[in-house]
């Protein structure tokens, strides 16, 4: 059996780490060949750029339209495969016009909210998803037939059509995606993301702390995310909730790409900024450096980071509600913290620094025992089986 992947943007992303993670899984089982396809066009994706900048004067939030992309159906690997596995698809990857003419069973992974909204990829306070994306918050329109009322309809004709099997990889997005008009009659898989566990795993924490320059006998605070200053990742209840802690004997440190260096107001603390990383090493000597991970999404199907931190065993705080608090167990592997409110975030933040609870080593061992990936592999597996016959 044949698979191709399809993932589009940055493979050091959260989710191609995932279908990397995958696809390598699955060529360790026997009669199974799988295959990337991750094709980079940069003439359309600054195409893409311009459009989006001459036609939308939209918030600073991430949008694709999906209907600029390559062609991928003279592909080696597309024509030989069996199966085709769509994961996250923008960045010009693929035009979606061209899901009516893959003539394979289809499977689509949804990595965030785009595969049922107009055109963005996190909805916040819009629900229009729910019966018909329109006058687009996002778009700052007040038109409704604008770009995420059309691409709304295109997706909804290319569903109609298709019969394609949607895996969801965290009870929130599945719930989001079975209230929405264009997922909520499709067949819809819950199965938990792929993450590599043999390249994640504890170091000696004060060697990793003086090997990155911070205090040993300070407690170091992180905060990460390829784009760390998307809105769903929630750096806003982040820097709240640090310049509400009274304790002046932590440092913090943020992965990912920042823009908003400004906000963080606090003089009497150390900051470091190591910005965006994809060296695995180093991603490991920084999750066991620290303390804890502060992952304070509002919205997110499935990030990979706060994983990453506990596997490493450092524990998670995190708001309740949230994909995230699907992988933690509170008071367990950290504290989670009321929904979008920060004062409460720093509660959590004090309370999991105090803690006399081996909260690290129960994160590690908490993934370990409740995600298996040998499992997921299997089940994933069927899911191919039963879309060929």
């Amino acid at each position: 059996m044949k698979i191709i992947h399809f993932v589009g943007g940055d493979l050091h992303s959260g989710s191609s780490k995932a279908v990397i993670t995958l696809s390598r899984n699955l060529n360790k089982l026997k009669n199974i060949n799988s295959k990337i396809y991750n094709k980079k066009s940069n003439s359309k994706i600054f195409f893409e750029k311009v459009f989006k900048r001459s036609n939308f004067k939209k918030q600073n939030t991430t949008i694709s339209l999906g209907i600029f992309g390559n062609n991928f159906l003279y592909d080696k690997n597309y024509i030989n495969a069996d199966i085709v596995h769509l994961h996250w698809i923008n960045k010009s990857l693929i035009n979606i016009n061209d899901i009516l003419k893959i003539n394979k069973p289809i499977v689509w992974t949804v990595r965030d909210m785009w595969p049922f909204t107009g055109v963005c990829h996190y909805t916040y306070d819009c629900e229009k998803y729910i019966k018909e994306c329109g006058k687009c918050p996002q778009l700052n329109s007040n038109v409704k037939k604008d770009w995420s009322y059309k691409i709304f309809h295109l997706k909804n004709k290319i569903f109609s059509k298709k019969d394609i099997t949607f895996i969801t990889n965290s009870q929130w997005i599945t719930n989001k995606a079975k209230k929405s008009k264009l997922l909520k009659n499709k067949k819809i898989i819950k199965l938990y993301n792929s993450f590599e566990t043999r390249n994640f795993y504890p170091i000696n924490k004060i060697k990793a702390k003086n090997n990155l320059n911070f205090d040993k006998n300070k407690k170091l605070i992180l905060f990460g995310a390829n784009n760390a200053s998307a809105k769903y990742k929630g750096l806003k209840y982040f820097v709240d909730s640090i310049n509400e802690l009274k304790s002046n004997n932590i440092e913090i440190g943020i992965i990912g790409n920042i823009w908003e260096r400004k906000i963080f107001k606090r003089k009497d603390i150390k900051i470091k900024f190591f910005g965006y990383i994809n060296e695995t090493s180093k991603l490991r000597k920084i999750y066991s450096a620290a303390d804890l991970f502060v992952a304070p999404s509002i919205q997110d199907a499935f990030p990979k980071m706060p994983v990453e931190a506990m596997l490493c065993e450092t524990p998670c705080v995190y708001f309740k509600s949230t994909s995230i608090s699907e992988i933690n167990k509170d008071g367990y592997t950290g504290f989670g913290a009321n929904y979008q409110n920060f004062s409460n975030l720093a509660s959590a933040i004090n309370k999991s620094l105090k803690s006399k609870k081996k909260l690290g080593k129960n994160a590690r061992k908490h993934i370990l025992k409740n995600y298996s990936q040998k499992k997921l592999t299997e089940k994933i597996t069927n899911i191919y089986r039963n879309s060929i016959k």
